[in-house]
This record gives C-alpha cells, structure tokens and sequence, in this order.
C-alpha cells in the first residue's frame, strides 16, 4: 500500500503524521510541516512514491495535486505527542 484516503493527521515536532486508509488497510507517512502539509485533512487522497507524497485535497476547486516531502518511510507509528 502507498496510499490512500486520509483518516487522521497529526502535527508534532516539525512534522505532519498523514494516517491513510485504503480498503480494510491503514498505513501511515511523515512529511515536513510546510503551509500545504498542514492543510491535509480528512477525506483528501494522499499517495507516495520515493521521497515525496502528493496529495489532492478532496475540495480541489483548481488547487490540484501538492507535492510533500516525506521524512522517514512508510508505516510510520502514531505520535504520541501533538504540537
């Protein structure tokens, strides 16, 4: 799995944690924590491949598709503390 529907994010340290669901199966990223990335919500589609996670906010109104930088790989666990 490299993607998904966002269910969750959580900003902490510098980082935005993306947790994405696709089917019955979740996975989750870290990627730096710039302006766009912190706009990543609930019900967007974010994918990865490399060193980048693109992403399509589920309202795109001619935003389309940002490029985010990953930190770390995939299966990142959940933060346990929130900034």
């Amino acid at each position: 799995m490299i993607g998904g529907t966002v269910i969750e994010t959580i900003v902490y340290d510098g980082l935005v944690w993306i947790n994405v669901k696709d089917d019955n199966d979740t996975c989750a990223v870290n990627v730096i924590a710039c302006d766009k990335a912190r706009c990543v919500s609930e019900g967007d589609i974010v994918w990865w491949q490399g060193d980048y996670a693109h992403w399509s906010p589920r309202c795109v109104n001619g935003t389309g598709t940002h490029t985010l930088k990953i930190v770390g790989y995939s299966g990142a666990p959940r933060p346990t503390k929130r900034r």
